[in-house]
């Protein structure tokens, strides 16, 4: 009959064939089935004895007959020295046996288990699916029946399950009211539970335990997180650790208190906020985008708040369609003032963030390639006019302009006065090439976080380029220059971007197309650019009508790379600089790279926070706010101030030692939303991969279950005592042989 290696690590052999099992029909388990090998021992003594006799001759002399032995007394004889070899081959037997763990499972031992203390570890779903309602509630009252009805000498702990494990009664307790008042400073519903995380962290609670012990899990049901691809495997990984340190689990109650709810209850839920740029400058509208995802039967929509660094500033209106069925898209725009800012969207049972750096000006270098010594104008004189118009008193942008023999690495490093910070964006338009010391400065720029446009035009050696900064896809170009196509003395074949199909956040702005717009621009010559294979699909920000990259962006170190196939000047003949969509493009795509570092404001559960000044602040502890009002004071000796804390969604608000304010927000996990449940398959996917895990409802369901269920028994003490007592019986027959013989 075959053995099955079970998830707690024992090698289970059926102790009766399927077929006619009865109530009560045992398993037998072994710890360490590998030392049964041991019961060849036994074979020892019998091969002593059969090695060891001595043949003597028979010599027949008178006086024999009156010594030789009756028959009568030497099968008595046979039989005593039978019985002693078979003492010590069980000896050998037992000894193997208890050394290889022996433990039996069955329903026989359930009901005088059901009369031990227990020691219990509650483990309850805060995630942010327990706050549609009534789950959260329910799960309090399921524990407050189960304190209620725990016997003398029984004893709880108590975790809350979301990001983190949360120890809310950190160790077992037989103080019940204490346990029951601890169940009313739960948090809050946030985030994704860590099953395998929590089940490990109870498990290791109870490892110490001298009682029974078990975990029970109150929970909604959902599927992901306990029974998603990802959840399987992290309970793989956990079976086989329990299975490598030769530990078994607890039993594992499994308790849905939403039985009642729907797969996709009605419920409206927010989604999260995006912006047409990470940071801004100070007057400049922003755009921002968020909706509503509708589940279950259509209802009324809820009222969205909005909020601008935790204090309200109206309402959002909801567009007109939004009282049709179906998901619903909710734009607002807002213009801020210098600084940090929180933007949050509310409703009565959810809440979406979004951070945001607006500064007075954004700084902006332009190399140019132009290496005539007495140039007085240049081709990048259309790129600035865009940006800071002469006639602007207040520009978004404090643009600097030098030739590509003047560039250092100290022009990406100083700061002037009219920028008032070193800049946060380099544009190289129409560089032919870089020396050594200035693609090491560009290198150390875009590693710091810096945001790099090219422009590339007529001067451009791509040859070059290709050598130093693509570098077969391993530089921080973010495609090759193939070569220069179509004819600027052809209009007619010019090519044009295909904005219908711009889907990017830094462009989609463009799809709309209005009198002068982007769609109407020419290019009769165009660098062809090959995107590094390795690059996402989405690394193309936009195409020309052709097919061929307009746009094609990188992320490298902390900053980022976007080349253009076009130059941004009257070169090549294109009508580009007469329209008004120049002035647009040229905006956004600024915008965009000087985001490179304020797109880190917003972060996924579980990513790091990274803060560094740019105005030469000294290090000095920082405090973190959470979002569930607690704080950590983190010593800083040297920046940047890291922090590793964000399993929870929602707003970190970071405090500098003299009083500066950055904040961050957390995005939730979107297959939260999903409220699908785990159905039956999911279910036995999990406990064949755990081994303990058991379904209920109710605690009364428990209790019936408790006494119903399989229980498994370790009995490798009593056969270490039977081979005592074996020895001690060994001993004491050979010695009354021995006297007899004698």
């Amino acid at each position: 009959m075959g053995a099955e290696r079970s998830a707690a690590g024992h090698c289970r052999i059926p102790a009766a064939p399927e077929q006619g099992r009865v109530a009560g029909a045992a398993v037998m388990l072994f710890a360490n089935p590998l030392l049964l090998f041991g019961l060849a021992a036994a074979a020892i003594p019998p091969l002593v004895h059969f090695f060891s006799r001595r043949r003597y001759d028979e010599v027949d002399w008178g006086a024999m007959r009156f010594l030789r032995l009756s028959p009568k007394s030497r099968r008595k004889l046979l039989v005593e020295h039978w019985v002693l070899m078979a003492v010590r081959m069980a000896v050998l037997g037992l000894l193997a046996v208890s050394l290889a763990g022996p433990a039996v499972r069955s329903t026989l031992f359930a009901r005088a288990e059901d009369r031990r203390a227990r020691s219990t570890v509650l483990l309850i779903d805060r995630s942010a699916s327990m706050g549609h309602r009534p789950a959260g509630d329910v799960a309090k009252e399921w524990a407050a029946t189960f304190l209620a009805q725990a016997r003398p000498g029984d004893r709880v702990a108590v975790f809350a399950v979301k990001g983190d494990v949360i120890p809310v009664v950190a160790s077992l307790t037989a103080e019940t009211d204490q346990v029951r008042g601890a169940l009313e400073m739960l948090p809050a519903p946030r985030g994704s539970a860590d099953w395998p995380a929590a089940v490990e962290a109870a498990a290791r609670l109870l490892e110490s335990a001298p009682d029974e012990r078990e975990i029970v899990v109150l929970t909604d049901g959902q599927r992901f997180g306990w029974a998603d691809s990802e959840a399987l495997a992290r309970w793989e990984i956990f079976s086989r650790k329990l299975a490598a340190e030769g530990k078994s689990l607890p039993r594992v109650w499994v308790v849905d208190t939403t039985t009642d709810r729907p797969a996709t209850p009605a419920g409206a839920i927010l989604k999260p906020i995006t912006a047409n740029r990470m940071v801004s400058s100070a007057g400049t509208a922003v755009t921002f985008e968020s909706g509503i995802r509708r589940s279950g039967r259509p209802g009324e929509l809820p009222g969205l708040r909005l909020e601008v660094d935790g204090r309200s500033v109206g309402d959002v209106p909801l567009p007109p369609t939004a009282a049709g069925s179906g998901d619903v898209t909710v734009p607002f725009s807002r213009r801020f003032a210098p600084g940090p800012h929180l933007i949050s969207l509310r409703t009565e049972t959810d809440r979406q963030d979004f951070a945001l750096d607006v500064v007075p000006t954004i700084p902006i270098l332009v190399v140019d390639g132009e290496t005539r010594p007495d140039a007085r104008t240049f081709g990048s004189d259309f790129l600035r006019d865009a940006l800071a118009p002469a006639k602007d008193p207040s520009p978004a942008f404090a643009v600097r302009t030098v030739p590509v023999l003047q560039f250092t690495s100290a022009t990406l490093t100083q700061t002037e006065k009219a920028q008032g910070s070193a800049p946060r964006v380099l544009i190289l338009a129409n560089v032919a090439t870089l020396s050594p010391e200035q693609l090491a400065a560009v290198e150390r720029f875009l590693a710091d976080g810096g945001g790099l446009l090219v422009a590339p035009g007529d001067r451009v050696e791509g040859d070059r380029w290709n050598r130093v900064a693509y570098r077969n896809g391993r530089g921080w170009l973010p495609a090759r220059f193939v070569e220069v196509v179509g004819n600027e003395l052809d209009p007619l074949s010019a090519q044009n971007p295909r904005t219908s199909a711009f889907e990017h956040p830094a462009v989609r702005t463009f799809r709309t197309e209005l009198a002068g717009g982007l769609h109407t621009a020419r290019f009769p010559r165009y660098w062809r650019l090959e995107p590094d294979p390795a690059l996402p699909p989405s690394a193309i920000l936009g195409p020309m009508a052709n097919g061929d990259p307009f746009l094609v962006e990188k992320p490298i170190g902390g900053g980022r790379v976007v080349l253009a196939a076009v130059p941004l000047d009257n070169s090549w003949r294109t009508n580009l600089i007469t329209l008004p969509d120049f002035v647009r493009l040229s905006h956004e795509l600024v915008y965009y790279l000087a985001g490179t570092t304020g797109s880190v404001l917003n972060l996924a559960p579980g990513e790091l926070i990274v803060f560094r000044p740019r105005d030469g602040e000294p290090p000095a502890p920082v405090t973190v706010s959470r979002p569930d009002g607690t704080s950590t004071v983190i010593p800083v000796r040297a920046w940047p101030a890291m922090f590793e804390g964000t399993r929870d969604p929602g707003a970190y608000k970071l405090t500098t030692g003299n009083g500066r304010v950055r904040y961050f927000a957390v995005r939730p996990d979107p297959r939260e939303a999903d409220l699908t449940p785990a159905d039956e398959a999911d279910r036995a996917k999990v406990a064949q991969l755990l081994g303990r895990v058991e379904y209920v409802s109710t605690p009364d369901d428990l209790r019936a279950r408790r006494g119903r269920g399989p229980v498994t028994q370790e009995f490798g003490g009593l056969v270490l005592v039977a081979v005592l007592a074996l020895l001690a019986a060994e001993l004491w027959y050979s010695r009354k042989l021995a006297r007899r013989d004698g």
